[in-house]
């Protein structure tokens, strides 16, 4: 009989992978090939990948993504939940034309599972997956790697706004960026603080704008007011770059500072 690592549990509301939970980190760390297709073929292309170095990670396939369609990756990661980072925080366009972002997060208590699902992308909705990690209750100033999904058009763009920001927080010194175009990839080594200020300049270059009839031509003098108006905004993001990386603050109040970085970013952003 065929030892079957891998069960496979057909639900009516999900797709199950589930394996036993004995997950190590080797340090070469684990390679996945992937040929192209679907997310289910990712996520079995991930598992199958960690079983053969003897690792048997447990992912759940939650309904949504089923109309996306993955291009090829190679890639090295410590932890399958690298793999899932990779591809979520992202809008593809599904075969019925309609925006799908996916989703991953880590649950579980003294056993890690990885979930994966996807959802209808809209203006008003905002994926939170940024600081998904493999390991739980990570240090905030630990530095790690993040993959972001970046449009080679756009790369540039996302960079120099990045590194504005970046060094409005004061975390410039800790943070490397490694375009890759080519594959439209951006690597990121930063703090989990860092990472989530280059998620919110990505989120803000990629959202769709609307076009606007009036607008002033780009190349033009500021004036005093404008300049005093543009360092009182990148004062503003400093603070507020500071304050996003309170572990103390409530729910409510977080978001708020998310609505007031948003708004300070683009108002340095249409001020170029």
């Amino acid at each position: 009989m065929i030892h079957a690592a891998i069960t496979a549990v057909a639900l009516s509301c999900c797709t199950t992978i589930t394996l036993a939970d004995n997950t190590t980190h080797p340090d070469e760390g684990t390679s996945i090939e992937f040929k192209g297709g679907t997310v289910a073929e990712y996520i079995q292309e991930v598992a199958d990948g960690f079983k053969a170095d003897n690792q048997e990670p447990n992912i759940i396939l939650l309904p949504g993504t089923e109309g996306v369609v993955l291009p090829a990756m190679s890639l090295r990661i410590m932890a399958p939940g690298d793999a899932f980072a990779a591809i979520s925080d992202y809008t593809y366009t599904a075969g019925d034309g309609k925006q799908i972002s996916v989703d991953f997060e880590t649950v579980g208590g003294e056993s890690l599972i990885y979930r994966i699902s996807g959802h209808e992308w809209k203006p008003n909705i905002r994926s939170r997956t940024v600081s998904r990690t493999a390991t739980p209750s990570p240090d905030e100033n630990e530095v790690s790697v993040a993959i972001i999904r970046v449009p080679a058009s756009k790369l540039d763009t996302v960079v120099t706004l990045s590194g504005k920001v970046l060094d409005l927080a004061g975390l410039s010194s800790r943070t490397s960026l490694v375009p890759l175009p080519e594959d439209n990839l951006l690597l990121v080594s930063s703090t989990m603080t860092g990472q989530t200020l280059m998620q919110e300049v990505v989120f803000e270059i990629l959202r769709p704008k609307k076009k606007s009839t009036d607008a002033e031509p780009r190349s033009h003098k500021r004036s005093p007011a404008e300049t005093d108006h543009r360092k009182a905004l990148k004062s503003e993001l400093a603070e507020l770059a500071r304050k996003k990386n309170d572990p103390s603050m409530d729910p409510a109040e977080r978001k708020g500072i998310d609505e007031r970085f948003t708004k300070a970013l683009n108002g340095l952003r249409g001020k170029n």
